[in-house]
């Protein structure tokens, strides 16, 4: 998987990918997904975020140039694990509005903050929620996280494999079910023989 980055409305596009730092991996990668800041840094360039699984090893980059440098910023350990090992089917990003932040939805949802002032952009990562936990809990939130979108409000909407879900305090510790009775079936495979049966 190579990442490739356009900064003229897609009319050209420049491989940021490689093999060294400061470029994003381009091997061993199953998915990359990425995130776009919703506004400009101090350098008057868009910082993105990308959440890069390997199915073990996973990794964590950002870059603060519009793409064209990359800093790794978190790695997969036996104490910091948010993908859990499916990345490949349970990796999402979204950056905060307005902030130097991201969420991840891997199995759980953890957040990363940059510490202010820090070059290259070093931060700190918390996790928000534990899918073990009673669904009683304030951090209780149904595991595997396939979409985050944030609304005009600032109201984040989380679709994971329990339906959806709606955070008033951006992700921090309100997780509200909005699924008012969604019942689902979910089709892994199908079989039939030569007769169409």
């Amino acid at each position: 998987i190579q990442t490739f980055v356009s900064t003229d409305g897609g009319v050209t596009f420049t491989n940021v990918s490689g093999s060294t730092p400061p470029q994003i991996p381009n091997s061993g990668m199953l998915r990359i997904e990425y995130a776009i800041s919703t506004t400009k840094n101090t350098n008057n360039m868009w910082t993105i975020y990308a959440s890069c699984s390997k199915g073990s090893n996973d990794e964590f980059y950002t870059s603060e140039d519009n793409g064209q440098t990359w800093y790794l910023i978190g790695t997969e350990t036996s104490f910091f694990d948010p993908l859990e090992g499916e990345g490949g089917f349970a990796n999402i990003i979204t950056a905060v509005p307005g902030q130097e932040k991201f969420l991840l939805g891997g199995n759980d949802v953890w957040l990363w903050e940059k510490s202010i002032g820090t070059v290259p952009p070093f931060g700190q990562w918390y996790q928000k929620t534990m899918s073990s936990l009673p669904t009683s809990s304030p951090v209780y939130l149904h595991e595997n996280q396939h979409e985050m979108k944030w609304d005009q409000n600032g109201i984040l909407y989380v679709g994971n494999d329990g339906g959806i879900v709606k955070s008033f305090d951006g992700g921090n510790q309100s997780w509200i079910p909005h699924n008012r009775g969604y019942n689902v079936t979910q089709f892994y495979s199908v079989a039939f023989n030569k007769y169409g049966h």
